[in-house]
């Protein structure tokens, strides 16, 4: 059974990681969306590129 899922698996690649789809607030730190201009918590503006 190894051998033959080893041969299945030949195939496929790994999947990477998806993008996250969200991403913390400076202000308040609250989980917002990626694209978000304005926090759902706190409503700062915030900038619609993604930071680390």
């Amino acid at each position: 059974m190894k051998a033959v899922n080893k041969l299945l698996s030949l195939g496929h690649k790994k999947e990477e990681a998806a993008a996250p789809l969200t991403r913390k607030c400076p202000y308040c730190y609250g989980e917002i969306d990626i694209k978000a201009t304005k926090c759902m918590h706190c409503t700062s503006d915030v900038s619609g590129s993604a930071q680390g």
